[in-house]
């Protein structure tokens, strides 16, 4: 061999001369590729885990390095270098096909530790942000949309909608998750009306969800009552917002007609037994007044033909005997 490497390309082999084991390459310059594999070996970060590995273990003066073929067309390069894969089976290749990474596998610790580096790392991270920069408000191609469009096809597949519910169900949200997506969500307008506009312009006319499902999903939350907390946020989110006569109509339509089953009214009775009614102390106006006679005017009273019980008389009696008992004393 040579003592000065030619600058041409070619195929060599790097052989571990203590148990035979080679490694084969290719390259367009001889020369150079020979100190780019010793200057990785000697500083640990040979791509080749194998090779790295043996280096530490046999030394430097255990590998030779020695060219097989000079290969004066670049083009051919592949070609040769797959040529004396297949009749040489060397051992510290860990790629079999020349010029593809396929059958290269990463460990799942591998995965995870790159996956945590790239979610720190200011680099990608700027680079994403370039990207969705450069990117924004430019409209997606055919291609882009059609994708999209596959992977939301389970919206409308009930096998899809199955696969999904299978994977979420019984899935439990921790309490770091839950502080994640606050923090997230803080801040932003989830009762934007432009979204929610542009939302119901979307989904007119879809019934995504079954009445089975709606039934489910109302078990679901009446399985899971609101804490006090729960219910003093909703309730200033929705205090003293005026409602559109839209919405006033749609209410109205939901609650006409409407049955409450028994546990349903045994429940608002136990809620209202023992606190103050929500109109103690106001005053109505003359035009409330106005209005609700005129609504009432021509229907018979709601429980016109229905029968009190002895248990319900005699509730009212001891009520009014009450009443007047207690008028008697502020009189005397």
């Amino acid at each position: 061999m040579p003592t000065s490497l030619p600058t041409t390309p070619g195929i060599y082999s790097i052989t571990n001369i203590i148990n035979q084991k080679i490694y084969i390459g290719s390259t367009d310059n001889l020369r150079t590729r020979k100190q780019q594999h010793f200057n990785g070996l000697r500083n640990g970060t040979h791509r080749n885990r194998h090779l790295q590995r043996a280096y530490y273990v046999y030394g430097e003066n255990a590998f030779f390095y020695q060219i097989l073929e000079i290969v004066p067309n670049i083009d051919d390069l592949l070609v040769r270098e797959q040529h004396y894969l297949d009749i040489l089976s060397p051992e510290y290749n860990i790629l079999r096909i020349a010029g593809s990474n396929r059958g290269f596998k990463h460990s799942e610790k591998t995965k995870t530790r790159l996956s945590a580096a790239h979610k720190v790392n200011p680099k990608v991270l700027a680079n994403i942000k370039r990207l969705h920069i450069a990117r924004k408000g430019i409209p997606l191609g055919p291609c882009a949309n059609m994708k999209i469009a596959q992977r939301k096809r389970w919206e409308n597949n009930p096998e899809g909608r199955a696969q999904v519910s299978k994977v979420h169900k019984n899935k439990v949200i921790s309490a770091e998750q839950r502080i994640q997506i606050s923090k997230k969500l803080e801040g932003r307008d989830t009762l934007n009306p432009d979204a929610r506009a542009r939302s119901a312009k979307n989904n007119k006319g879809k019934h995504h969800i079954s009445s089975e499902q709606r039934i489910k999903m109302q078990e679901a939350k009446n399985a899971k009552p609101l804490t006090a907390e729960s219910r003093k946020r909703y309730g200033d989110a929705h205090r003293d917002k005026p409602k559109s006569p839209e919405q006033r109509a749609k209410m109205s339509k939901s609650a006409k007609n409407k049955v409450k089953s028994p546990e349903h009214c045994a429940n608002i009775s136990k809620g209202k037994k023992g606190g103050i009614p929500w109109n103690k102390g106001k005053t109505m106006s003359p035009e409330i007044i106005a209005k609700m006679s005129e609504v009432r005017l021509g229907k018979p009273a709601w429980n016109k033909g229905i029968p009190m019980s002895e248990e319900q008389k005699a509730k009212m009696r001891a009520t009014l005997a009450a009443k007047k008992a207690a008028r008697q004393e502020d009189a005397s």
